[in-house]
């Protein structure tokens, strides 16, 4: 049986915005407003507030008294990224060649 898995409307504005964000559609210091947002995508601001929350959440946007301004992504945040990366990567290696096993052939 196939599963289907609906995605919330707050669920795709966080996608989109996030996707946004990390790619430079909205600039580092740029300020987002739930009535922009709102208009530009075409959603109500209740799917807007909740998306602007987990992104602050996951710390690419800051709350101010002004709105909502992008942080985005440090260059230390992705050195750091990377470098967990490497070590999980060759952590998976090690661990897949420690536990391999050869089946002999017929």
């Amino acid at each position: 049986m196939i599963e289907h898995k609906t995605i919330s409307l707050a669920d795709q504005v966080f996608d989109h915005l996030e996707q946004d964000i990390l790619s430079g559609v909205y600039q580092r210091g740029e300020a987002l407003t739930e009535t922009k947002l709102s208009a530009e995508l075409g959603v109500s601001r209740t799917p807007i507030r909740e998306a602007l929350r987990r992104l602050e959440q996951e710390g690419i946007i800051e709350e101010t008294a002004k709105g909502c301004i992008v942080v985005g992504i440090s260059e230390q945040d992705l050195t750091d990224l990377f470098l967990i990366r490497s070590k999980l990567e060759g952590l998976s290696a090690s661990t897949a060649a420690a536990n391999v096993s050869i089946v002999p052939q017929a």
